[in-house]
């Protein structure tokens, strides 16, 4: 299943790499791996070191975090996003080779495509220029996502803010049995 026709790339325009030359894509692709997963597979577990880019072509994932429950030492594990194909994880582990912010669970059986560190950089060889401007594309992915996070953020605070004023406005001491 390592094989990926250019017919079936070309429907993945839109991926920030997916712009560069026909065969140059075909060259980067036989340095991943095709792979089919089940739902509730986890594709990437929050905390671990690989790093590796996960380009989604069919299916349905969670992309997950670890939380804090009221008591800071209980966790649980909270859904970011749902994501529809095709999409793109891992960009920020493999580009800053540090631990993965975020789990990505399937929730419907999935085909993606796995790219490691070490596969890119020796596609990278031949390909420098090629190699830099697909991280730079990774840099506005991860801007629109910023960008993104940042009006959920707005968006949660001031929900929390209209639950705060609203409970400031009751008076315990009128609930109190005489």
């Amino acid at each position: 299943m390592n094989a990926i026709d250019t017919d079936f790339l070309s429907q993945f325009n839109d991926l920030p790499f997916f712009s560069i030359p026909q065969t140059q894509r075909q060259k980067l692709f036989s340095h991943g791996k095709l792979r089919k997963v089940q739902s509730g597979e986890r594709l990437i577990e929050e905390g671990t070191t690989e790093p590796i880019l996960l380009i989604l072509f069919e299916g349905v994932c969670q992309v997950r975090k670890l939380a804090p429950e009221h008591e800071l030492s209980q966790f649980r594990e909270v859904t970011l996003r749902r994501t529809l194909a095709p999409a793109i994880f891992g960009e920020m582990s493999f580009i800053e080779s540090r631990p993965h912010s975020s789990s990505v669970v399937a929730t419907t059986s999935c085909l993606v495509w796995e790219l490691t560190s070490e596969a890119f950089h020796r596609f990278m060889d031949g390909n420098i220029n090629l190699g830099i401007a697909i991280k730079r594309s990774f840099t506005y992915l991860i801007a629109q996502r910023l960008r993104e996070t940042e009006t959920a953020l707005a968006a949660m605070l001031t929900y929390q803010d209209a639950v705060s004023l609203k409970y400031n406005d009751i008076s315990f001491d009128d609930c109190s049995h005489s």
